[in-house]
């Protein structure tokens, strides 16, 4: 009888209706960056060129598993040496990371130097890392990442 409760009690459990299951859209907090001493903050922020963006992100995942993507990085990223040594240890040395889509694009922050507009920029892209693993299978993961990037574009005549 006492292992017929246990069961009873498992079954009922496991027939609830599963509330975690679902997913929700994270609302972010915009904050604002520091803008750097000389620099005057723009009042209406534009929207940067999604082309623009999407060429960004595909230089930056072109680097991925390479030792140019140090450059990409900002001074502020945090553990940045740690990032590279683990890509350069871990990572399979023939992957490649590709963009599938850029799916939300969202100007946090803009400001100008007085030649040039600089603009810190929310990327939502999914991606796909694609390798070989040790038995010589072909592999792929999809992924989607938020992206904080730093977009410098010269100042044009009535762009802001």
């Amino acid at each position: 009888m006492n292992h017929f409760s246990i069961l009873l009690a498992l079954l009922m459990v496991l027939t609830l209706p599963a509330s975690a299951s679902e997913f929700r859209d994270i609302n972010r907090i915009n904050r604002k960056g520091a803008v750097p001493a000389g620099a005057q903050e723009v009042e209406t922020l534009k929207m940067v060129d999604r082309a623009l963006v999407r060429q960004a992100v595909e230089k930056i995942m072109a680097s991925w598993n390479t030792p140019q993507l140090e450059k990409y990085l900002g001074e502020k990223f945090h553990n940045k040496e740690r990032l590279m040594d683990t890509i350069s240890t871990f990572a399979q040395r023939d992957a490649k990371v590709t963009v599938l889509a850029i799916q939300n694009l969202n100007t946090l922050q803009q400001f100008t130097d007085g030649s040039n507009i600089v603009s810190r920029v929310s990327v939502i892209a999914r991606t796909q890392i694609q390798f070989t693993d040790p038995n010589l299978a072909a592999k792929t993961a999809d992924g989607t990442v938020e992206y904080i990037l730093k977009i410098t574009q010269p100042i044009k005549k009535g762009a802001i």
